[in-house]
């Protein structure tokens, strides 16, 4: 029978996390303290005789015996073979409650993670994220230019004719950071996708040395800025923006080069470069500008749920865009 207990100390969540196969930002200690603004925050581990099996850390919303659970860092494991034993546990942990629990995994799309997590949870109806993204695998001596496509090559090329001028800090450059954004969203007509000092501030103290900004800027000013989260070597891409004259000077691109340089030194080994969405017109751009740099075109396994009540599970995939 799998034990279940609770952990509430950021060290040893964080130290066991680094011990399973999975292990993204979304399943760290800080990215719930990051989401308990509105979010009620658990986190389980899975034991059997003693022996750890995994841990999955739930942002749950709770009111009259109804339960929903957005597990944006999925279910985190030091082996596949343990799924159904956890979801068990799960289920057992939380059946006094008619609830409705999302994952979403951020394991590659494999015949054997797939077919383990096909068999103990539900493929949902209406997803949030694509399940797509790049991901580099960073090494020393790569060739950052000779990786990208000759279309990137010849914008970055021409970045570099540009006096450029780029700060890896996080000190001071949150408000540059949200100005740029917020003048983007605008130019864009995105006004939904505006961003907050405040929000910021708080992922930033919660992540601490773990959050990074890069900026580039032209004559003292920003012209293109990125925020990455990291967790032991893996960084993800969480947020960018760029204006006008950063179009102008193709300093995305150098940001992305730069970036990647630096990331190296750091002995960051697995970059993801967040969601692309391949299957939205829209979002064509942004697919273009990341596919660009190399990497591998990744489908995650994605998001399953689990639930133990219908009219719970129709309501949450009808209002889980809405839930923040």
């Amino acid at each position: 029978m799998v034990e279940v207990k609770v952990i509430e100390d950021k060290n040893e969540w964080n130290s066991k996390l680094k011990k399973t196969i999975n292990y993204n930002v979304f399943s760290t200690y800080e990215w719930g303290e990051y989401k308990r603004a509105n979010w009620e925050i658990e986190r389980l581990a899975f034991y059997k005789s003693g022996n750890f099996l995994g841990q999955c850390q739930f942002l749950l919303k709770k009111k009259f015996g109804f339960l929903i659970s957005w597990n944006s860092g999925g279910l985190n494991l030091v082996d596949y073979k343990f799924i159904d034993s956890i979801v068990e546990a799960i289920k057992n942990y939380y059946k006094y409650y008619k609830y409705n629990i999302r994952f979403n995994f951020y394991d590659k799309n494999s015949g054997e993670t797939l077919f383990k997590i096909l068999y103990s949870l539900k493929e949902v109806d209406s997803k949030i994220n694509s399940g797509f993204s790049i991901v580099h695998s960073l090494k020393s001596n790569i060739d950052l230019v000779k990786s990208m496509s000759s279309n990137h090559r010849y914008y970055y090329k021409k970045s570099c004719k540009n006096p450029l001028e780029v700060r890896f800090n996080s000190e001071n450059r949150i408000k540059d950071f949200i100005y740029l954004h917020n003048q983007m969203t605008t130019l864009k007509k995105l006004s939904h996708l505006k961003i907050t000092e405040e929000n910021i501030d708080i992922l930033a103290k919660n992540f601490k040395e773990n959050f990074l900004i890069e900026s580039v800027y032209f004559n003292n000013k920003i012209v293109a800025s990125c925020i990455i989260l990291i967790f032991e070597d893996y960084a993800f891409y969480y947020l960018a923006a760029s204006n006008e004259e950063g179009r102008r000077l193709f300093a995305s691109y150098f940001m992305v080069k730069e970036l990647f340089e630096y990331l190296i030194t750091k002995d960051i080994v697995k970059f993801d470069f967040a969601g692309i969405t391949p299957y939205e017109i829209n979002a064509s751009g942004v697919n273009k500008f990341k596919i660009g740099f190399g990497g591998e075109i990744t489908k995650y396994v994605g998001e399953y749920e689990l639930f133990n009540n219908k009219i719970t599970n129709t309501l949450f995939n009808k209002l889980i865009s809405f839930i923040k």
